[in-house]
């Protein structure tokens, strides 16, 4: 640490520990629910999609191509 007049100023760490850190703060944002998922789960169209998906599956008999679906989305 670095003081200054007696008083906690600055803290000196190394690289590695650094990356812990902002590792950590970085996923603590990520915490956060956003606006746009609020709006999908409230609206029920997530589920709609899965049942939606599962019935084209099902009667396509093929197992599906969920990097295509994904894509065309």
């Amino acid at each position: 640490m670095i003081f200054e007049q007696g008083q906690p100023k600055a803290v000196i760490i190394d690289i590695e520990r650094f990356r812990e850190f902002e590792l950590l703060v970085d996923n603590l944002i990520n915490l956060r629910e956003e606006h746009e998922e609020a709006i999908l789960a409230d609206s029920g169209i997530l589920e709609k999609l899965i049942a939606k998906a599962k019935e084209e599956s099902r009667a396509a008999g093929t197992p599906p191509k969920w990097e295509d679906e994904i894509d065309a989305l």
